[in-house]
């Protein structure tokens, strides 16, 4: 091996085939720190590359799996559209509440029982919490596949609709 001057702003390590029985301790010492350092910033650019692809991975955010597209009633939740005033409220060309919201199962609707204090219109609970309905939102049917209100809420932030927000409720006994 050949002497190399040693600088102490730049070193440059050996080659593996530059390591001999007569290399130095240091000079072993920088050639594996270096190899270290450089698997180091490998794993780091592939972490940065992974990160970077999961996030920009599309995101949808209804029926994922095709769960309801097999769902005997899948063609009435399609068929489903939101009332004029919703379309107007939330500057809507058109669309079905489907497109714009996802039904939630987990949530029971209720109708205020003019007790006091005297409220009409529908409110629902969700996780314990009570919200109520706008009436824009209502509209009647003939029938809908559970026989109750489905409610429909937006999975998503999209123009003026917000995340979580009623977008439709579908109350059966109607003559639409």
């Amino acid at each position: 091996m050949e002497d190399r001057p040693m600088s102490e702003d730049y070193y440059q390590s050996p080659d593996d085939d530059d390591l001999t029985p007569e290399t130095t301790l240091e000079d072993a010492y920088w050639h594996y720190m270096n190899r270290a350092a450089e698997n180091f910033m490998w794993f780091c650019r592939m972490m940065g590359l992974m990160v970077l692809v999961l996030y920009m991975w599309p995101v949808h955010a209804t029926d994922l799996d095709g769960q309801w597209s097999n769902s005997p009633n899948a063609e009435w939740y399609k068929k489903q559209v939101p009332t004029p005033e919703t379309l107007r409220i939330y500057e809507l060309e058109w669309g079905s509440c489907c497109d714009i919201g996802d039904a939630c199962q987990p949530c029971v609707v209720h109708r205020y029982n003019n007790k006091p204090p005297w409220r009409e219109g529908f409110y629902y609970v969700k996780d314990g919490i009570t919200h109520s309905l706008p009436p824009h939102i209502v509209d009647y049917v003939p029938w809908t596949p559970t026989g109750k209100p489905v409610l429909f809420l937006a999975p998503y932030d999209s123009g003026k609709v917000k995340k979580g927000e009623p977008v439709c409720l579908k109350v059966p006994g109607g003559s639409s």
